[in-house]
């Protein structure tokens, strides 16, 4: 967002720890997660400062295209079988 004044403003990292570009900004993380884990968990986490070293860092999430004529639709068939059929093999 942008404030009043015009400097952009981050209102939320839209991230879990299972998602990749948690990764990024986890590196960036000078302070000890579990410290301020424990002082969210103890209502404290005003008593605490987190604490980001300031180099850039970027994270990259490379795939592939899905195969077949649909492209999105996910298989119902078990893997043994589309990967089987995907070969031409039918033993």
């Amino acid at each position: 967002m942008i404030d009043e004044n015009g400097a952009p403003r981050t209102i939320e990292f839209n991230c879990r720890f299972g998602d990749p570009e948690t990764q990024p900004i986890m590196s960036r993380l000078d302070s000890d997660l579990a410290d301020l884990v424990q002082a969210a968990l103890d209502r404290r986490l005003d008593t605490v400062q987190a604490e980001w070293n300031p180099q850039t860092a970027v994270g990259v999430v490379l795939a592939r295209r899905r195969r077949g004529a649909s492209g999105c639709r996910l298989s119902r068939q078990p893997a043994q079988r589309r990967r089987r059929r995907r070969h031409g093999s039918r033993q």
